[in-house]
């Protein structure tokens, strides 16, 4: 009686796995598998510019009549990202589009300057070295690639050189500009 039993099992069992196959055509696929590759590096880079990687970069007073429309540009400075002992790689900084500083939509950086004593109209620009426009938090996406700078042996260094810039986003008046953005380095 038993076994009988466990036959009856045994054989539902098979005719439920047999449907189950038959249900899914050879040609269908229902999933699969993802493949993650990566490296965990030793150590990615030293920023050697500034303090603890914290600097400043003064742009120049400029008139407003130079930003008396939108989308006009002026008063670019070209600032340094200095590293060392960097890991092989190709190297960028990347601008994070994180907190209140950065307009997400545009890619620009906001001023934040108390009312009354700010530049109104008036955004900074960044851009790579070679006057490519740099959109903060795009600048791995829809088809974007950022300039890198390649090491080719572990442990040596490299600058990187970016340039900022005043953006007018309608007519600008007369006023203090100050903004900020948080960076990392980060290889393509």
């Amino acid at each position: 009686m038993k076994l009988s039993r466990i036959a009856g099992l045994l054989a539902g069992a098979g005719i439920l796995a047999c449907a189950q196959m038959a249900v899914a055509a050879p040609g269908d696929v229902t999933g699969g598998i993802i493949t993650f590759d990566g490296e965990i590096l030793d150590s990615t880079c030293n920023v050697t510019t500034g303090t603890s990687g914290n600097f400043n970069v003064k742009l120049p007073g400029v008139s407003k009549e130079d930003l008396d429309a939108s989308s006009k540009t002026t008063g670019w400075v070209s600032f340094p990202i200095a590293l060392e002992d960097c890991s092989k790689g190709d190297v960028y900084a990347s601008f994070s589009p994180t907190g209140t500083f950065v307009d997400t939509a545009t890619g620009r950086l906001k001023n934040t300057v108390g009312a009354g004593t700010y530049a109104e109209f008036v955004d900074v620009q960044l851009r790579e070295d070679d006057d490519t426009v740099i959109k903060i938090g795009q600048q791995t996406t829809g088809g974007n690639t950022p300039k890198t700078i390649t090491i080719a042996t572990e442990g040596d260094g490299a600058t990187l050189y970016y340039k900022a810039g005043y953006y007018a986003t309608g007519v600008a008046t007369k006023g203090l500009v100050k903004t900020q953005v948080t960076y990392s380095v980060a290889y393509n």
